[in-house]
C-alpha cells in the first residue's frame, strides 16, 4: 500500500516538473525586445518597440510627434527600416491621408512579419539599433514633399 502511494506521488511530481520545464521552453522563444526613441529636425519618435519571438517580428506601438505645433499636411508616410547584411528590409510602413492635422501625437500602428534572414539564410536574432532608421515623408504647408530620417544608436 505504501509503495503504491509513493509511486503515485512520484508520478505526480514528475508530471509537475515536466510541465514546468515545457512552459519554460515556450517562454525561451523571446529573443529580443527593444524600445527605440529618436528624433530628426521636425519629428520625434517615442516608445517604438521591436520584438523577435520565434519566427515572428513584431514592430510598432510607438508615437510619432511633429515638433512644431502647427497644421502641416494632408499626407504623412512613415517607414521603419533595418539594414541586414547591407540590404534594407522594411519592418513597418504606414501612410495617413487626412485634412490638415498637426500630427503632434500620431500612433505608428503595429506590424507582424516573418523574422528577416541574413546572407547565410539564417533568421536574425538581434537587430542593432545603429542599423535601424525611420523615414518620414510629408507635404509641407507650402506644398513641397519633405523627407527626414530618424537614426538610432546603441
Amino acid at each position: 500500500m505504501k509503495g503504491s502511494k509513493l509511486l503515485v506521488i512520484m508520478s505526480l511530481l514528475l508530471l509537475f516538473i515536466t510541465g514546468c520545464t515545457s512552459e519554460k521552453t515556450s517562454s525561451d522563444k523571446l529573443t529580443q525586445l527593444s524600445t527605440l526613441n529618436g528624433e530628426s529636425e521636425h519629428w520625434q519618435l517615442q516608445g517604438y518597440k521591436l520584438k523577435i519571438e520565434g519566427d515572428t517580428l513584431f514592430a510598432g506601438d510607438g508615437e510619432l510627434h511633429y515638433k512644431l505645433d502647427e497644421k502641416i499636411t494632408d499626407y504623412i508616410s512613415f517607414k521603419m527600416v533595418a539594414v541586414i547584411d547591407d540590404k534594407e528590409s522594411v519592418l513597418q510602413e504606414m501612410k495617413i491621408v487626412s485634412s490638415g492635422r498637426n500630427f503632434n501625437k500620431q500612433d505608428t500602428g503595429k506590424a507582424e512579419l516573418k523574422v528577416p534572414m541574413n546572407n547565410e539564410g539564417e533568421k536574425i536574432t538581434f537587430i542593432n539599433k545603429d542599423k535601424l532608421y525611420a523615414e518620414i515623408e510629408w507635404i509641407s504647408r507650402e506644398g513641397k514633399r519633405v523627407e527626414e530620417t530618424i537614426k538610432f544608436s546603441e
